[in-house]
């Protein structure tokens, strides 16, 4: 990490430090759909083009039901495996398409602030990968939210992939 100030060398609040990071991966946010795997696969293709990493996200959003704590446990226990197994089929896929071996990440939380956190966590990424359906009803609200944190929270560029694109069309636009 490097940082640099001006001439006078003072780094006061009216004068922060620039700081310069290698920005070396992209990270594309997956789930159980189609769109998903089209980002996946448009993410690896940029990579394949510009040597960047690519780290695959899947967030466990956080329970919504009452009950016993046992059986709480055994539920969040198959909500992980079912992640874990998807993670690794998305690798998978990104080995497949493109030769790509992905980072892995699952986090538990809210999707849009743990998009946003990992975003600001790792200063490696350099950009964040979203699918979109253009089928579902409803859509979008994740992608507004996301887009609105666009320059407050997220300061790394966003591309929206469309989740009908063909594998010509993906290698045409990464």
């Amino acid at each position: 990490m490097m940082v640099h100030s001006d001439n006078n060398n003072s780094l006061t609040h009216d004068n922060p430090p620039v700081v310069s990071y290698a920005r070396t991966s992209i990270l594309v946010c997956v789930n159980d759909n189609e769109h998903s795997r089209v980002a996946l696969k448009f993410a690896c293709a940029k990579s394949k083009k510009t040597g960047c990493l690519v780290s695959i996200l899947h967030v466990l959003e956080p329970a919504d039901y009452q009950g016993l704590s046992m059986v709480m446990d055994h539920i969040e226990n198959d909500k992980r495996k079912v992640a874990e197994k998807l993670l690794h089929d998305m690798a998978d896929l990104a080995n497949q398409f493109s030769g790509v071996t992905p980072v892995l990440m699952l986090r538990e939380g809210i999707n849009g602030k743990e998009i946003v956190a990992v975003a600001n966590q790792d200063h490696t990424i350099g950009m964040l990968v979203m699918g979109s359906s253009p089928e579902t009803p409803g859509k979008g609200k994740l992608l507004s939210w996301l887009v609105g944190q666009l320059g407050k929270e997220l300061l790394i560029p966003m591309i929206i992939v469309p989740g009908n694109l063909t594998e010509q069309q993906i290698e045409a636009l990464a």
